[in-house]
């Protein structure tokens, strides 16, 4: 039998809530400018190396 989803939601038990304004963290920025800084470091190992 299956059941379905309470008022709450299926992920209300987890703890989810998909409702929740994101708010960007500083590790998010200093993540994406690695992430950058290894790509541009392996585009021109690709080209010079």
């Amino acid at each position: 039998m299956v059941r379905s989803p309470t008022r709450t939601g299926d992920t209300a038990p987890m703890g989810y809530n998909p409702h929740r304004p994101f708010k960007a963290r500083t590790s998010d920025y200093v993540l994406v400018a690695v992430a950058l800084a290894a790509a541009t470091a392996l585009v021109i190992w690709g080209i010079w190396g």
